[in-house]
């Protein structure tokens, strides 16, 4: 296998062998499979090694002329992905990101963070996610913490009735609707790219929905998706009536029992936010650290606005 990474630009990428690289790189994640860059990101070019043996998207905006790097929402992590056998040194990717990318904010897989990236031009700060392995080590529920048992329980004892046939449109309405205020950099542009996103994994089999109502009302919903390997945490959450009855703790409770069905390992997908963290150990997972990788080549004085 040559090592030499080439910049390869969007419409000139052979997307299927890179999506074919994706499925059988151990560290493969959906987010690095073409159909969801080509909706969730502004932009989109790799670094790609050899036949597509190691494939890297680089996720892209311009802005004032400038381009750089960024992290689209809804996509946790990204970074290299190899094919088994091919594995090659982070740094080395990080290094042949063209100097035309004046800016570069992103997270790499957990895979990939375990080599060390060292350089003075390269700012790195380990974040926190959260997985429960397919093992036979993981014995469901009795993994769980005291506090997910009894929500668990409450939620089962309540009048609420669960359903895996809620709609991706009511879900990222209802999510948007009860968590506008938290995260308000995310434009109703985004939301639509996610909805139509989601829309084409339904289509592919690659997603769930999961929705608990009472009295009529959608009071907890999540979405998950999940590929060969993993289940991945999307968006989920409750409103008041949802987290007094622990109708979000029995979601998720499901949402891993159809993970461990399946023989994929749960990816909580964070956090690093404390109260998010506290939810995720409740359910018996194993923190695994990644990094978020930051390059300031941003001329004077802008580059003073972005440290």
């Amino acid at each position: 296998m040559s090592e030499t990474i080439s910049y390869i630009q969007r419409r000139e990428i052979d997307i299927e062998k890179w999506n074919a690289c994706v499925e059988v790189a151990p560290n493969g994640l959906i987010y690095a499979r073409s159909w969801w860059l080509d909706e969730m990101a502004d932009n989109w070019d790799a670094l790609v090694v050899g036949d597509y043996d190691v494939v890297m998207p680089l996720t892209w905006k311009s802005k004032y002329g400038i381009k750089y790097l960024y992290q689209p929402y809804f996509t946790a992590s990204l970074g290299p992905f190899y094919k088994p056998g091919n594995k090659i040194a982070l740094k080395d990717f990080i290094k042949a990101i063209p100097a035309a990318f004046k800016f570069v904010d992103i997270d790499i897989n957990e895979f990939a963070s375990k080599d060390n990236v060292t350089d003075p031009g390269i700012s790195t700060v380990s974040r926190t996610n959260y997985l429960i392995p397919c093992t036979n080590e993981y014995d469901g529920n009795k993994s769980y913490n005291r506090l997910a048992k009894r929500k668990i329980n409450v939620a089962l004892s309540s009048d609420i009735i669960f359903s895996n046939e809620v709609s991706i449109d009511s879900i990222i309405s209802k999510y948007k609707e009860n968590y506008q205020d938290v995260h308000r950099s995310i434009s109703d542009a985004d939301y639509k790219r996610l909805a139509a996103v989601c829309n084409f994994a339904l289509d592919k089999k690659n997603i769930s929905t999961y929705g608990a109502f009472h009295g009529g009302e959608l009071i907890a919903f999540y979405l998950v998706l999940h590929d060969q390997r993993y289940a991945y945490s999307l968006l989920g959450g409750s409103n008041a009536a949802g987290k007094e009855m622990g109708a979000f703790y029995f979601l998720t409770h499901r949402a891993i029992e159809d993970a461990k069905l399946r023989k994929n390992t749960f990816r909580f997908e964070g956090s690093d936010i404390e109260g998010i963290a506290f939810f995720n150990k409740q359910f018996g997972s194993v923190p695994v650290s990644y990094l978020h990788i930051k390059i300031n080549r941003l001329p004077w004085p802008l580059s003073l606005m972005k440290q």
